[in-house]
């Protein structure tokens, strides 16, 4: 009896921290993506000097192909000439074995840009 018990109580031990492990690696590698992602449009609105035509019609273009995240872009004003942007990615990592969601988020805050 004291060996099954032995047995079990190892067996979810390991279960539990192979869930936790899975978890965090999870994290990590869905974690990249959203950071490149801001990283790529806070460049594209560097490079643009700001939310032009092209540069919206870029970002849009990369919201399209990537539909799980969501990209927001406050503008705060810094002078008459001058803006800065913040570009906030959303996403939600879902775990299916233990049905949990755990919000993901990453922002960077470009250089200021004329208007």
């Amino acid at each position: 009896m004291n060996k099954v018990i032995g047995a079990y109580g190892l067996t979810f031990t390991f279960c539990i921290f192979v869930l936790i492990l899975i978890g965090l690696l999870g994290t990590a590698v869905y974690y990249k993506p959203l950071s490149d992602t801001a990283s790529t449009v806070v460049d594209i609105i560097e490079t643009h000097e700001g939310l032009t035509n092209s540069s919206s019609n870029l970002i849009h273009d990369l919201d399209e192909k990537l539909d799980k995240i969501d990209i927001v872009i406050e503008e705060e004003p810094l002078s008459d000439e001058f803006k800065r942007y913040t570009v906030r990615i959303e996403s939600t990592l879902t775990i299916p074995v233990l049905n949990l969601k755990i919000p993901l988020r990453t922002s960077k805050v470009t250089k200021r840009v004329i208007y």
